[in-house]
């Protein structure tokens, strides 16, 4: 029932989420809100989200969702990009600076 309430009020035919943030698709593929047929789409959407900034803009909820959401829908490639990222904002931006 979460399921199909969760589709009808934010999620269309095409698995594009309402809003499009990178934290709405990355909690709703890590939760397992969205039925199995829009899985790949919503991964598709999450990394065109990435790919438009260049980088992650999930914040405090999203972000531990990101990368299991990455990987479970088979993009560890983008889920080590994002990652390994060493320029501001990024993960490893602050381990240079000391963190």
């Amino acid at each position: 029932d979460l399921r199909a309430a969760y589709r009808k009020a934010f999620v269309d035919e095409q698995g594009r989420i309402t809003p499009p943030s990178q934290s709405a698709y990355a909690i709703a593929l890590t939760f397992g809100v969205l039925p199995d047929e829009l899985r790949a789409s919503a991964t598709g959407h999450l990394v065109d989200a990435i790919s438009r900034r260049g980088h992650l803009t999930t914040g405090l909820l999203g972000t531990a969702a990101l990368l299991p959401a990455l990987s479970q829908g088979g993009r560890d490639d983008v889920a080590y990009g994002v990652l390994m990222r060493d320029e501001r904002p990024g993960w490893l931006e602050m381990v240079k600076h000391g963190a």
